[in-house]
């Protein structure tokens, strides 16, 4: 069951990115902020930090004296010290911020138990934490 929700999240991220003529960024991810339907489907219904790309933009960008200073709830970006300005571009995505704060719960050893040692849970594990890892070269 946790897999088919998983997928559901993962389906939910791409339509995200790809549906709407900008993607739209989420920047208050956490369990509470979805619903999960009896077919195992995941909703967003606490959109209130949903915005799109133009909208995003504009958030990001502000004066900053280090990266810290670049972030707007779960979405972040980089401040370039020269120009002392956050860039305009998020460096996470929405996928690494679910990763992080949903999956990597779902799938450490401690929930996991006694499947943790096993082969596909570990690789689950590992895939999560790559996942989740923002300084992958995500600034498009």
């Amino acid at each position: 069951m946790v897999h088919r929700i998983a997928i559901s999240f993962l389906d939910m991220v791409w339509h995200f990115d790809h549906d709407f003529t900008h993607r739209l960024h989420l920047c208050d991810i956490k369990p509470e902020n979805f619903a999960i339907r009896k077919d195992l489907t995941v909703v967003a219904i606490d959109v209130d930090m949903a915005f799109f790309e133009p909208k995003m933009r504009d958030i990001l960008e502000q004066n900053c004296s280090s990266d810290e200073d670049c972030s707007f709830f779960d979405c972040s970006s980089r401040c370039d010290p020269l120009r002392r300005r956050c860039s305009p571009r998020r460096r996470n995505t929405n996928l690494q911020v679910i990763c992080e704060k949903i999956f990597r719960p779902w799938f450490s050893p401690t929930i996991l138990g006694a499947k943790a040692g096993l082969p596909l849970q570990v690789e689950l594990q590992r895939a999560v934490q790559e996942c989740s890892e923002t300084d992958r070269g995500v600034d498009e």
